[in-house]
């Protein structure tokens, strides 16, 4: 069995998205499989992905019948890597350099105490220009790595890493069966790799991931809004974004899915989060005051919870974690109980 399993999530189609296929398939060996699960449902696409797999031992493609869902394909990689000891990702419209996989693999190897390892990480602007993100996350305390988390483009450093499989269970547990991760569901990836264990660097190879979409705010939002309306929410409730991220970070690591194993530092982890989510939604709820207050005018729970949420002396807390359902409530009957069912089942018998 493979000790290393590289993932590679595609939707896109194109001569491009093709040779980057073609050249990550490349890299299968007895030491490495490629698994590609392609979520475009074009025949033509699914055609060239078998004959990769022909031309290629060790590679494992998936043409989904129909679009699972970025969230959906992502876990479902994971799945087929389950008996993998480590495990890598690249999007289809990213590329990775062989090199910088196979020493991230022997590093990785060398040192159980990293849960991530990378080579030279480049980032491809809208602008045309290129930026190196070389962060390491070394600090032995989880906390002091959970606030470098909100440094300038550290959250996604990890991401694009190499990561032990097992550590990223406590995040496959987390989101099976939740009904408001998509908006987010790599941010909480990357907090939960961050929380346990060192992420190393190093210098052979690279991994350039296109930046395009994180640069152009106006996409982002669109991107944000459509998740919250696939869910069943207006698009307004984008408004409270940072709000429900805390609300998801600090339920995460103070429930019973929580990747951090010490008891006495989950609440540090869920404030090293809440904190700095919370300074952003203030923010954004001062400039929407007078739309907030509209669309919560005939909900006087929801207004109340939402203020409670708001205090700038608030910690994160179960009681105060129960508040966010009622908020919710306003937009979505629905959705605030399956969250409220979600959320009592995450706290229940914690470890």
């Amino acid at each position: 069995m493979s000790q290393c399993s590289l993932l590679v999530p595609t939707h896109r189609d194109g001569r491009q998205v093709r040779a980057s296929l073609a050249h990550l398939a490349s890299f299968a060996s007895s030491d490495i499989r490629v698994i590609i699960a392609d979520n475009s449902e074009l025949q033509t696409k699914h055609d060239f992905l078998h004959n990769l797999a022909r031309r290629h031992d060790n590679v494992d493609v998936h043409p989904h019948a129909a679009n699972t869902g970025s969230t959906a394909n992502f876990l479902f990689l994971l799945e087929q890597a389950a008996t993998s000891e480590f495990v890598q990702f690249c999007a289809d419209d990213d590329t990775l350099t062989l090199d910088s996989l196979e020493t991230s693999l022997s590093i990785i190897r060398q040192q159980p105490g990293a849960s991530s390892v990378a080579g030279h990480l480049l980032a491809l602007h809208l602008d045309g220009n290129c930026t190196t993100e070389n962060q390491a996350f070394v600090e032995d305390d989880p906390t002091t790595r959970m606030r470098s988390w909100f440094q300038p483009s550290s959250w996604n450093l990890p991401f694009y890493s190499l990561h032990r499989r097992s550590l990223i269970q406590p995040w496959i547990n987390l989101i099976e069966g939740h009904p408001m991760v998509t908006p987010f569901f790599d941010f909480l990836f990357t907090s939960s790799l961050i929380s346990q264990g060192t992420l190393l660097r190093h210098g052979s190879g690279a991994y350039l991931w296109r930046a395009d979409h994180w640069d152009d705010n106006a996409r982002n939002a669109q991107a944000r809004m459509n998740a919250y309306q696939s869910l069943g929410l207006p698009k307004q409730f984008m408004v409270f974004f940072d709000l429900h991220f805390a609300v998801e970070a600090a339920s995460f690591f103070l429930g019973k899915h929580s990747p951090v194993e010490e008891k006495s530092l989950r609440s540090s982890c869920a404030e090293a989060m809440w904190e700095p989510c919370l300074q952003r939604f203030r923010l954004t709820a001062d400039a929407n005051e007078n739309l907030i207050r509209e669309w919560l005018n005939e909900f006087p729970g929801a207004l109340m919870a939402l203020n409670a949420l708001y205090d700038e002396r608030s910690q994160p807390c179960l009681e105060l974690l129960e508040l966010f359902p009622i908020l919710l409530e306003a937009f979505s009957v629905k959705k605030a109980k399956e969250y409220q069912e979600f959320q009592t089942l995450n706290f229940a018998l914690q470890g």
